[in-house]
């Protein structure tokens, strides 16, 4: 069964993704500990760690899985702090293998589209930036055109 392990992530952020991802089987993992369980027991299509991991630590997680045959090439997204050194999310991306670094505090949206995106799925482009002020053709008519003053010549 391909599927996606989340581990480390809140309930709630869970179900959402769940929901995001559709058919997709998504299992959740609340401790390191049942993460490398069932990350031994079926075929992953996406792992996403929380650094919030515990027992044992999500890089910790992560570098047994990689040691694993088939588990070596396992796309993952890793959830960050900010704050973290350079030198470490290098570490994450050229030693572990980390697809995706993404920072907290986690845009669902930005999870959902990366998710989506590494397993194949149809995603959304990213909404546009917002434009301040009106977009139609500005209605501004200035005080001074009412105000009696000729601003053109008698012809």
């Amino acid at each position: 069964m391909a599927g996606v392990l989340l581990a480390g992530l809140a309930e709630e952020l869970v179900v959402w993704l769940g929901d995001q991802l559709g058919d997709i089987h998504v299992q959740p993992a609340w401790s390191g500990d049942q993460a490398l369980g069932l990350l031994s027991q079926s075929d992953w299509s996406l792992v996403i760690l929380d650094q919030d991991l515990s027992a044992p630590r999500a890089d910790q997680v992560l570098r047994q899985a990689r040691l694993s045959p088939g588990l070596d090439k396992v796309p993952v997204l890793y959830c960050v702090e900010n704050g973290w050194t350079t030198a470490l999310l290098q570490q994450l991306v050229d030693e572990l293998g980390v697809r995706q670094l993404l920072f907290h505090p986690l845009d669902r949206e930005e999870l959902a589209r990366e998710a989506k995106a590494i397993l194949g799925l149809k995603t959304p482009p990213p909404p546009p930036p917002r434009r301040r002020g009106r977009t139609s053709e500005c209605s501004y008519r200035p005080a001074w055109r009412d105000s009696g003053i000729v601003t053109e010549a008698p012809s």
